[in-house]
């Protein structure tokens, strides 16, 4: 009976293990309204997706919004356990991707005195992206895209509306929010034209405890992605 009793708690210690852990350290992108940094407090899409993530699992999260370019940096020194984000070369070489977790759809968006009917009709136009995104569409070459680098949605929703620009690359959440948060005139522009789907992943750092890393992995499967709304 005693050695019973061992066996069973010996078979329970790596479950007792995990729920007893320190939080996991989530650092995540400061992208409005994926994640943003709030009176000291992480809110957003993301943080509410990872909190759905974890509940059941015996794992809490401790979030950390962070700068585009911090985030790789602190998973790969160890600062971070996991960030749930679009692929990035930074994040590939870095870090392990787990598993997709959700789709957004990427769009651009026209003045609507200019309205976009098809992908074609990019060509040769200067289109706004932030911190080098919209790779889907960054990808066809042959389209000849003029890519400006903007420092924010908030600054290429007026460049466009100012005609600076030809049209802005983004996604619908992001697009939805900085009409909330600018106060800009939906009805300056067009409908947005889709031009990929992308897959939002939870990458985690290398020497992740592989139990965690294992909860982690059995709570992703039993959610298929799904759409942010």
């Amino acid at each position: 009976m005693a050695f019973r009793r061992l066996l069973l708690a010996w078979l329970l210690l790596p479950l007792h293990t995990v729920a007893m852990a320190a939080p996991l350290r989530v650092a995540l992108f400061d992208v409005a309204p994926y994640a943003q940094a709030q009176r000291g407090a992480a809110s957003g899409l993301y943080v509410d997706l990872a909190t759905r993530l974890l509940a059941g699992t015996g794992l809490t999260a401790e979030f950390q919004v962070l700068p585009f370019a911090r985030v790789p940096v602190a998973l790969a020194q160890g600062d971070a356990d996991l960030t749930i984000a679009f692929t990035t070369d930074a994040l590939d070489r870095v870090a392990k991707p787990l598993r997709p977790v959700a789709l957004v759809d990427s769009i651009v968006v026209a003045r609507q005195s200019n309205s976009l009917l098809s992908v074609a009709a990019l060509k040769g136009k200067a289109v706004g992206r932030a911190r080098g995104g919209c790779r889907d569409l960054a990808a066809r070459d042959q389209l000849g895209v003029r890519w400006i680098d903007v420092s924010g949605f908030d600054s290429a929703l007026r460049m466009l509306v100012l005609g600076r620009l030809d049209a802005v690359c983004l996604t619908r959440e992001v697009l939805r929010h900085q009409l909330q948060v600018t106060g800009l005139n939906p009805d300056a522009l067009g409908t947005p034209l889709v031009v990929g789907q992308r897959t939002v992943w939870v990458y985690i750092r290398p020497g992740l405890d592989g139990a965690i890393v294992e909860r982690l992995r059995h709570a992703l499967e039993r959610r298929a992605p799904s759409r942010l709304d």
